[in-house]
């Protein structure tokens, strides 16, 4: 099996981490791979970060309208049967999409796979802090995922700055896809200081948001 696999990116003044991000995408020991880097409303200044890779990569520019809207440009842009999505700040192992290929072939029954997310940060004096590895559904970079599952679950809700990923978690469960886990790390999440998951009033409000829509769809399927 060697299909096509579309790596989306959203960017917005990402110029401190992209470049990193992209060599962790680029040295993958798989290469059958497409990477569309979404450009949300950058500055000039913060494009020219991009420039080194631009014969790698695929860049597609929209106004400001937030992560979710730019994943969503993305997937419908690309080609692949296979769709990974990772952040601009985030890292992948260079064997993160070798570990899950085989568990979404034609003779396997999952919609997508997970792993383990490991968080790292660099400190001033160069030395790194990590954390033991984890599940975190709320990071979307530790998975991969069938074309076929946005088909059945939708993308991700544009109208959502924060929280967009809980709520699509919580849809992908509701529609019954199967989910395979393994144990290795596949995502390093960077921790530093303009973490989306820092602004804790706006992950409390995507929070909310989410549960919101999940009970108005039960009382929706109650009627």
């Amino acid at each position: 099996m060697n299909p096509l696999i579309s790596i989306i990116i959203p960017y917005y003044k990402g110029e401190r981490f992209i470049a990193e991000t992209l060599q962790s995408v680029l040295s993958q020991e798989y290469s059958n791979i497409e990477i569309i880097v979404v450009n949300d409303g950058s500055p000039a200044e913060s494009l020219k970060a991009l420039a080194p890779f631009e014969k790698n990569i695929r860049i597609i520019s929209q106004e400001n309208k937030g992560p979710s809207e730019a994943r969503n440009v993305g997937i419908r842009a690309s080609q692949g049967e296979l769709i990974g999505l990772i952040d601009a700040d985030d890292l992948w192992p260079k064997d993160h999409l070798t570990l899950m290929i085989p568990y979404l072939t034609e003779q396997t029954p999952y919609d997508l796979v997970r792993g383990r997310v490991e968080h790292f940060k660099i400190n001033s004096d160069g030395s790194h802090e990590k954390s033991e590895p984890v599940f975190w559904e709320m990071l979307l970079g530790s998975g991969l995922y069938r074309r076929t599952l946005f088909d059945r679950v939708g993308f991700f809700d544009p109208s959502m700055r924060a929280g967009e990923d809980i709520d699509w978690n919580l849809r992908v469960r509701e529609s019954g896809s199967q989910e395979k886990r393994i144990p290795e790390v596949v995502l390093l999440y960077r921790r530093h200081d303009s973490n989306c998951t820092n602004a804790i009033n706006s992950i409390k409000e995507g929070q909310f948001t989410s549960i919101r829509k999940k009970l108005a769809r039960m009382q929706t399927h109650k009627e």
